[in-house]
């Protein structure tokens, strides 16, 4: 029994790190447009800001840019007033999309359609403001 608890308590130490690990490494992963990322069912999807403007990225596992017509999504900002502003991405290249910034906003959620399947991620104003 002793056994049982000592082998449970060392594997517990010794996982627990590297899943730590593993999670700071996919959220400092090295962006490759230079924004922000955040991971969502198999994808990542990366912000870029630049001035008045948010550059919107889809990509893959290998943080490959996804692309193709059946690609569509929107951006929805949190204001400080507590109401949603939902604005559509608008593409700018065959990798990324641009969307206006409101002035004044909390934080927003991204969502793409791929295929017919729904991706969203969470970000904070605060962390774009290290994107720039």
């Amino acid at each position: 029994m002793k056994f049982l608890v000592l082998f449970k308590s060392i594997l517990f130490y010794v996982f627990l790190p590297v899943i730590t690990l593993a999670s700071w490494y996919v959220q400092h992963e090295k962006a490759p447009h230079g924004g922000i990322l955040k991971q969502s069912d198999g994808y990542f999807i990366e912000l870029r800001k630049a001035d008045k403007y948010m550059y919107v990225y889809l990509l893959d596992s290998r943080l490959k840019t996804v692309t193709g017509k059946d690609l569509s999504g929107d951006v929805k900002f949190f204001l400080p007033d507590n109401t949603i502003l939902p604005v559509n991405l608008k593409t700018i290249s065959e990798e990324g999309f641009l969307v206006e910034m409101p002035a004044a906003f909390k934080g927003c959620q991204v969502n793409f359609i791929i295929n017919k399947t729904p991706v969203s991620a969470l970000f904070e104003k605060q962390y774009l403001e290290s994107s720039r």
